[in-house]
């Protein structure tokens, strides 16, 4: 929301030339703000209003991007690796359908929740 973006500028003193970096080091905080007691689509809009507030109070695109990124901060697994590499790695060596088959079941299998892994007794991907 636009009145918590103010306050965090002023709270933190940050201006157009605070660093990405240092401004990464708020997004757990910023982000508990934005979401604290609200549905998830309460959260987005609010996130929305604050990024643009940001933007209006001098921080550049990418500076409120980096105080408000797409992705919610704890979402991403880095040891993962991301669907578009290995689609691009499938492509590339042209990869037959049993040797997707596996790289799915791999994937289901190594899932983080039982809703992700509920495909795993799946040995078919349907084209």
């Amino acid at each position: 929301m636009a009145k918590i973006a103010t306050s965090f500028v002023n709270r933190y003193k940050l201006t157009p030339q605070t660093s990405l970096p240092q401004l990464s080091t708020y997004v757990e905080e910023l982000d508990n703000e934005l979401s604290d007691g609200k549905s998830k689509e309460q959260a987005r809009k609010a996130r929305d209003q604050a990024k643009r507030r940001f933007q209006e109070l001098g921080l550049s695109k990418e500076q409120a991007d980096t105080l408000i990124p797409i992705r919610a901060p704890g979402r991403h697994v880095e040891e993962r690796v991301p669907i578009k590499i290995i689609a691009q790695y499938i492509i590339k060596n042209d990869l037959s359908p049993e040797e997707i088959n596996g790289i799915a079941y791999d994937l289901a299998s190594s899932a983080p929740t039982t809703v992700a892994g509920n495909s795993r007794n799946e040995n078919t991907l349907y084209y």
